[in-house]
């Protein structure tokens, strides 16, 4: 569950779940004092194909930082992460793999950080398994102790490919909600949350890029607010201006 307005949670009073049925919009509408907001509801997307299949590949990036986090931690309880690495996957490997998969990959990983014969900036090792390669790690320095992913076919944040895919995929959310709520003829003032499930768009990333480059497209919603988790967003554009200091 996402909140909005200082902790106000969708649920709660005020609103109204699909006020017209489950196959019409808005999602919600929103009644704060005598004002009534239409409330519509999004998440970033990124659907390519693959091998004849459709991958989102915000799901699949997300994936694979979650299993780094996991991986460090071990090596942390382990004590054997000692010094900065980085592991790189290969775009054949976009699907979450098994759950035998993901083990023999990280014990090979975890073999990998205990062989202390690993170079700095030295050439990246191989994870492969019986069906090809998985990912490479690298050691990248020798103080620290950290597990960075990398991707072959992503970008880092703030890179131009980031900030241009980030940018795309926005401005295609906007315009498919505005598409759809003018076709039902949803009586404005609109508001548009939208879940930021892409792991490099940060807030930073948004309100430096995403609001100056789309700001006359938002001005179709009335407030347009992020939601990164379960408890934590910010309001990226709205006409009341308290509403972009006190929600948070």
């Amino acid at each position: 569950m996402c909140y909005l307005f200082g902790g106000l949670a969708l649920a709660g009073p005020g609103w109204e779940e699909h006020p017209n049925g489950k196959n019409r919009p808005p999602d919600f509408t929103f009644k704060i004092g005598s004002d009534e907001f239409a409330v519509e509801i999004t998440r970033f997307k990124d659907i390519r194909e693959y091998e004849g299949k459709k991958i989102n590949t915000v799901t699949a990036e997300s994936y694979r930082i979650r299993f780094i986090e996991e991986i460090e931690q071990e090596a942390i309880k382990s004590g054997i992460l000692s010094g900065v690495y980085a592991i790189s996957f290969h775009l054949s490997w976009l699907p979450e793999p098994t759950p035998k998969v993901r083990r023999e990959v990280k014990t090979q990983v975890l073999s990998r950080i205990r062989d202390s014969n690993m170079l700095t900036d030295g050439p990246p090792t191989q994870i492969r398994l019986k069906s090809g390669p998985f990912c490479e790690i690298s050691k990248i320095a020798d103080k620290g102790s950290k597990i960075y992913p990398t991707f072959t076919d992503a970008a880092w944040e703030e890179s131009p490919e980031l900030t241009q895919h980030v940018l795309m995929a926005f401005s295609e959310s906007l315009r498919l909600k505005v598409k759809t709520l003018r076709r039902h003829r949803v009586p404005e003032p609109w508001i548009l949350i939208f879940h930021n499930a892409y792991p490099l768009a940060s807030e930073h990333v948004y309100r430096k890029y995403v609001k100056p480059f789309l700001a006359e497209d938002m001005k179709a919603f009335h407030s347009v607010f992020i939601v990164n988790s379960q408890d934590s967003g910010f309001m990226l554009s709205s006409i009341r201006a308290e509403w972009l200091s006190e929600v948070k």
